[in-house]
């Protein structure tokens, strides 16, 4: 596409499904993490905000860095595919731009629906619309400690001779009228 020719309804949505492409291997990035890096130019269409804003993503500065491994990993796969994709689609005006991120970002969502529908076919009634996936540690954090389960977790049979004949000798109490010693 040259300049001075406007892109076709078509082209925008063969360009958004070859980036959404590239966003799924070898990362898979999620609508969010895509959305976060194109949210503000989808809005106001400030194309060099965007390019400075992907560079220090790129370059290791923000975008996310504070969440989960595989979060950061999307982001970071993001920044660089979106790098060479502006690079190479400079003849697009803002707004075809704009057009493209709202496409790639419906087209991860459909992809993430897909990947995460049960194999026996359509979701049913009380599934959720969005598959979760187990949460990663963040970069840095020591994985959670198991606790013991509490009061209500555990159960009378666990509960050692003495401490039934305690629970007897109270019982007996209060059935004569005999308030608790406290």
């Amino acid at each position: 596409m040259s300049a001075g020719i406007r892109a076709s309804q078509i082209d925008l949505v063969q360009t958004a499904e070859a980036l959404a492409e590239r966003l799924r291997s070898p990362v898979r990035v999620t609508r969010s993490a895509f959305s976060k890096l194109v949210a503000t130019f989808r809005q106001e269409g400030d194309r060099q905000a965007l390019h400075a804003l992907v560079r220090s993503v790129a370059s290791g500065r923000g975008g996310g860095r504070e969440r989960g491994t595989g979060y950061s990993d999307q982001i970071d796969h993001a920044s660089g595919v979106l790098l060479d994709f502006l690079g190479r689609q400079q003849a697009l005006s803002d707004r075809e731009l704009q057009s493209v991120f709202g496409w790639t970002a419906r087209l991860i969502e459909i992809a993430d629906e897909l990947h995460s529908e049960p194999r026996g076919g359509a979701k049913g009634a009380g599934q959720a619309r969005h598959g979760r996936q187990e949460r990663r540690p963040k970069r840095g954090s020591e994985p959670p400690t198991p606790r013991a389960p509490g009061p209500a977790g555990r159960k009378l049979g666990g509960l050692g001779g003495k401490s039934l004949e305690v629970l007897k000798a109270l019982r007996q109490k209060t059935s004569n009228g005999d308030a608790p010693d406290s």
